[in-house]
């Protein structure tokens, strides 16, 4: 039988063994730093004062008595006037003091939580829709918490002048109407057939600001 949890590397306690309260307390020592992780910082590279209970995520090319040489992403927890060095293991989360932000350890690197590649809300997103929201309803107010400005704008923004920024119109997920900036940079409104086969209704010169409306008689 292991002397350790598979896991964390917690040390269980050996039959009739001397000296139990060196392990115990070992094994609490550790896990008042990992329940509800939290350091102080992920980017301070030269290793501070160590002040008893504050951790830190250390980045590339750390420094240090202790720091030098650890691996970029180790958690060091100053413990009882000591560095202690904890290997990250995938899924755990932290809490980033500096940042105020929540981070995950991948396996490669500790991921921002703020910064989600994919969300789905009632939903799943998938590679092309990487955000789906299935609702009866959404609103996007302006900020009066900060405050803000008092305005509030949906912004759609495209690579160039041949690419598209729009908003579609669906039914039973096949498109039905178009408004936008559709392969130009002048706006447009379009409308589908039953075929499926889009048209301009009418479109705004955005140099003359003209109107036309190329498919009525």
């Amino acid at each position: 039988m292991s002397l350790t949890s598979t896991r964390l590397g917690l040390s269980y306690l050996a039959e009739a063994q001397a000296q139990k309260h060196v392990t115990i307390n070992e094994t609490v020592r550790m896990l008042d730093t990992l329940v509800h992780l939290s350091v102080k910082s992920a980017s301070i590279a030269t290793e501070p004062a160590g002040v008893d209970g504050e951790a830190y995520i250390l980045p590339a090319g750390a420094s240090g008595a202790a720091w030098d040489g650890r691996p970029e992403g180790t958690v060091m927890a100053f413990q009882e006037n000591a560095w202690a060095e904890i290997t990250p293991l995938i899924g755990m989360v932290v809490y980033t003091e500096d940042e105020a932000s929540l981070r995950v350890y991948t396996g490669a690197a500790w991921a921002s939580l703020n910064e989600p590649s994919v969300l789905g809300v009632n939903a799943s997103p998938d590679a092309t829709n990487r955000l789906t929201v299935k609702s009866d309803a959404a609103l996007f107010s302006h900020d009066d918490v900060t405050p803000g400005s008092g305005d509030m704008r949906l912004v759609v923004n495209k690579a160039g002048g041949t690419e598209t920024a729009s908003i579609l119109f669906q039914s039973a997920f096949l498109g039905k109407a178009e408004f936008g900036l559709t392969g130009t940079d002048d706006f447009v409104i379009k409308v589908a057939d039953d075929q499926g086969q889009f048209r301009d209704a009418l479109v705004i010169d955005r140099q003359t600001g003209s109107v036309s409306l190329p498919n009525t008689a």
